[in-house]
């Protein structure tokens, strides 16, 4: 049986098998890789952590604006009671309101503006919900569709190996550990097809007592410039 044609054989699957094997690998990468997702996660998370600090900040405007009122309140009693007499006291008490009162309105315009900063914080939250919500249906039908592609690759690997496995018992020990090591050489491909005069692995030309040998079923030549197994087909 020509050796070189099984070996030619051989060769065939293995390629496809490593295209497969690859490509697997390449999918398992694509699987585990989530990063279009995962930035949509930081930014909701950062949303909620804004608004977060948004409301505390709104809510401490709100106690400080209450206590400042508060104290006016006290004070404004404390003038109108009737209770202080004394004008040195009155007069103190009125400059006290009349800074509590500036005091006021700046924490207003602070809450404010807090109130604001609220308000575009949730708005931002909204919009990083939907966004994240929208990843995970882009990420969800990816995986639906990579894992599809992976299901049949996986049936295809299976098969390939079992030609692989039928195809071994006609090949020679010496000339399959040769094939081997040509594999590990010549990146994969130890077989060359022939293109006329041709070395369809590297392009180089062929002599012709080359071609005479690949084509003699008993014997196995080599490509001299590329050093792979020749077949004549």
């Amino acid at each position: 049986m020509n050796q070189s044609s099984q070996l030619y054989k051989l060769q065939k699957i293995d390629t496809e098998l490593d295209q497969t094997t690859a490509r697997l690998a390449e999918l398992q990468q694509l699987l585990d890789a989530n990063e279009i997702l995962q930035q949509a996660e930081k930014k909701a998370e950062l949303a909620r952590s804004n608004l977060v600090k948004a409301r505390r900040t709104l809510q401490e405007c709100e106690e400080a604006v209450t206590a400042v009122r508060i104290k006016i309140n006290t004070s404004e009693s404390s003038l109108y009671g009737g209770k202080i007499r004394n004008p040195k006291e009155l007069q103190d008490l009125q400059t006290e309101i009349s800074a509590l009162k500036r005091r006021l309105a700046t924490l207003e315009d602070e809450q404010l503006e807090a109130m604001v900063s609220v308000e575009d914080a949730e708005k931002a939250q909204q919009h990083e919900i939907e966004e994240l919500t929208r990843a995970k249906g882009i990420y969800s039908s990816q995986q639906a569709s990579l894992l599809g592609e992976k299901s049949q690759l996986l049936k295809t690997e299976e098969k390939l190996k079992s030609f692989r496995g039928a195809a071994l018992p006609s090949i020679l020990p010496e000339n399959l550990d040769l094939y081997e090591r040509l594999r590990k050489q010549k990146r994969g491909v130890a077989v060359s097809g022939m293109d006329e005069s041709t070395c369809t692995a590297c392009g180089s030309s062929i002599r012709p007592a080359e071609r005479q040998a690949a084509r003699a079923p008993q014997s196995m030549a080599f490509c001299s410039s590329c050093g792979r197994i020749l077949y004549a087909g």
